[in-house]
């Protein structure tokens, strides 16, 4: 009995044991497999949850998984995914997609950008940006990663600032800027083809006349309508753009003689000699034409100046007429001259003068800043606004000894207004041209300037125009990275007139964006110019910037301003550029919310 009893123990002490260890084992992949399963709804869970599109392929571009949750369940992949790419990539993006991926298959935790076109399921192309990432060594995830984000409002924007920053806002036609480009490049041809081109200079006789008799909104119809009959009576690849004012611009390319020219000039001024219905009357209207023509080895800014005084003699002539560039006879025009010339001893006869444009905070609705802005007390021609000569001093490199003495002058009347304004911290805005950031000593002279006369360096703007930056050169970044980090601030000007990728602006040291004029002026009769507004703001906030908006006349753009978040404005109906002696006066009744009473 003893014999038998042990191995019979034995036997059931095994069973027991391996029990136990089969029921721990269970266990445990019981607890393995939860693990999982939270795992897989953590997973799903963030996917569901992330921004944008996030998609889970093999190297063949096959959907694992998918989800839109962006697109509130309208987007192009449904829960599970389809299976193929084809049916939400748009066919002209595909190729490029597909081998992507593959690439991104190449390379193990690799990471590649994308940009591509999905669609809806109401059937409308999104344009997405997407990160490409390699996965498939993770275990739990096992493929290529896609995540990608809806930029189709942020393109929208950008391709509006693009044409906004080459067309004229009035007319549609190309603008000086886009007009440049094309001279460029059709001189560049004409040199490899040793053919001729021309250059026509169009000024609408008696304008001013309509302007002021009429009003500018009709004038505003007027140049509408020339802009519309110029490109029909030119030829279908001659460009024509708008200069400004009654100023019109057309590149007449791949010409013989300067005969083809004269052919479109007639035809230009015959359209223009149409009768146009003006405030309910009938208008004949004319214009004249200075017509320059080069071959191949002519510069397209010379073309451009020897129209422009071509120009003149037609006028000189009667007007309603064309005249050809002679070098004997034409000479660049004499007034412009001159004023260059004054303008070398303007600085050295006391001449210039520094007016202040109030700044205001749109929330509070008090005084936050000045712009400076210079003027020139010519002792003929009156006060010159700096329209009239500030480029000028661009081509003679006269803007940087005057920009000097801007900042010189704005930095000492910034601290003379300490205290006497009341204790509010006012900001002082000064303009710096292209040719100034290029000067090697910019940095030393603002930090020596603040220094000098005792102004806290976060009190001081600096306005720099999108211009500038669109030159990618390494040394601005550095000079605009120094000033930051002195403590000066930063903003671009009239935002919205050149063009700058918004991309690009995440980069820069900005503080703020002040939005163009030409924006403010059109609320209320163009409800684009409202959206455009609008998505400046969202973008500006979302970058850490202010908006501060120009040109503010009416009431209506005032609140218009305020409800969409804009933090300060300027404009006349505040107040006007003023004397340092009336600023004083005008900041008391601002701050009483007395408008327009301050200028």
């Amino acid at each position: 009995m003893g014999v038998f009893f042990v191995p019979v123990l034995m036997q059931r002490l095994v069973v027991r044991q391996y029990t136990e260890r089969t029921r721990v084992s269970v266990e445990r992949l019981r607890d393995a497999y939860r693990v999982i399963r939270a795992s897989e709804e953590r997973f799903r869970s963030l996917v569901q949850n992330a921004p944008g599109v996030v998609a889970v392929v093999d190297p063949s571009g096959a959907f694992h998984y998918a989800s839109a949750p962006d697109l509130e369940g309208e987007g192009p992949i449904e829960e599970g995914g389809p299976c193929r790419m084809a049916d939400v990539v748009h066919p002209d993006d595909l190729p490029r997609v597909l081998s992507v991926i593959a690439e991104a298959a190449t390379c193990p935790q690799g990471e590649m950008r994308l940009e591509l076109r999905m669609r809806r399921a109401d059937g409308a192309w999104r344009e997405f940006e997407a990160i490409v990432s390699n996965l498939l060594d993770n275990e739990a995830v096992g493929g290529i990663v896609l995540n990608a984000h809806d930029v189709t409002e942020r393109k929208g924007l950008e391709d509006q600032l693009r044409y906004e920053a080459f067309h004229d806002a009035l007319t549609g036609l190309p603008n000086r800027v886009l007009f440049t480009d094309r001279l460029g490049q059709a001189v560049a041809r004409a040199k490899r083809s040793q053919q001729g081109l021309g250059v026509l200079f169009l000024d609408l006789d008696r304008f001013k006349y309509i302007n002021d008799s009429l009003g500018h909104e009709v004038g505003d119809d007027l140049l509408r309508e020339i802009g519309r009959r110029m490109p029909e009576a030119a030829r279908s690849a001659d460009t024509v753009a708008r200069f400004g004012g009654d100023e019109f611009v057309v590149l007449v390319e791949d010409i013989g003689s300067v005969g083809e020219a004269v052919s479109v000039a007639d035809r230009i001024l015959t359209a223009i000699r149409e009768p146009v219905a003006l405030h309910g009357r009938s208008h004949v209207v004319t214009a004249s034409i200075g017509i320059a023509f080069g071959m191949g080895s002519r510069d397209g800014q010379d073309l451009i100046k020897e129209a422009d005084a071509a120009l003149y003699r037609a006028k000189a002539r009667g007007r309603a007429r064309y005249a050809i560039f002679d070098d004997s006879r034409d000479h660049y025009p004499v007034d412009r001259l001159d004023l260059e010339s004054d303008l070398h001893q303007a600085l050295q006869r006391d001449e210039l003068r520094v007016f202040y444009q109030p700044e205001m905070d749109l929330q509070s609705g008090r005084v936050c800043g000045f712009e400076a802005l210079v003027r020139w007390a010519h002792p003929r021609r009156g006060l010159i606004s700096p329209a009239d000569f500030i480029p000028l001093a661009e081509v003679s490199g006269e803007i940087v000894p005057i920009g000097q003495w801007v900042l010189e002058e704005a930095c000492r009347q910034a601290t003379a207004w300490q205290g006497v304004l009341g204790d509010d911290p006012l900001s002082m805005s000064v303009n710096l041209s292209a040719p100034e950031f290029r000067e090697p000593d910019l940095l030393i002279r603002v930090a020596e300037t603040i220094e000098r006369w005792d102004l806290p360096a976060g009190r001081l703007r600096l306005e720099l125009t999108e211009s500038v930056l669109m030159d990618d050169d390494p040394a601005l970044h550095a000079l605009l990275a120094n000033l930051k980090q002195l403590g000066v601030q930063m903003a671009i000007d009239d935002f919205g007139t050149g063009y700058s990728s918004l991309s690009y602006l995440k980069r820069m040291p900005v503080d703020a964006l002040k939005i163009d004029r030409s924006f403010v002026a059109d609320l209320g009769r163009d409800p684009r110019q409202a959206s455009i507004i609008e998505a400046v703001v969202r973008m500006a906030r979302a970058l850490g910037m202010v908006v501060i908006a120009e040109g503010i006349e009416e009431r209506e753009q005032l609140s218009f301003l305020t409800r969409v978040g804009c933090e300060s404005g300027q404009g006349f109906l505040f107040a006007r550029p003023l004397a340092a002696a009336a600023i004083p006066e005008a900041v008391r009744a601002l701050n009483r919310g007395q408008l327009s009473k301050a200028g």
